[in-house]
């Protein structure tokens, strides 16, 4: 009876770990997702000091997304 227990009780840990393992998206992978749903121009570069994508939607609006080397995001919207 004790081993049983023991192994509801791994069991119960090996899912919870599991289970708090899903991917989360960054504000950059919802951005550029809805970009790709509404058929925008999509532009990318990897530079020396990190990475820069820019958005532009069918209907003008522009959006510049940089994330550096320290990996902070910048977001800036041009309407």
């Amino acid at each position: 009876m004790k081993t049983l227990k023991i192994a509801v009780v791994a069991l119960g840990v090996a899912a919870i770990s599991l289970s708090s393992c899903k991917e989360k998206k960054t504000e950059t992978e919802t951005l550029i997702e809805e970009a790709k749903e509404n058929g925008a121009d999509i532009k990318e570069k990897n530079t020396d000091d990190g990475y820069k994508l820019k958005v532009e939607d069918a209907n003008g609006d522009e959006t510049k997304i940089k994330v550096d080397e320290n990996g902070e995001v910048k977001v800036k919207t041009d309407d």
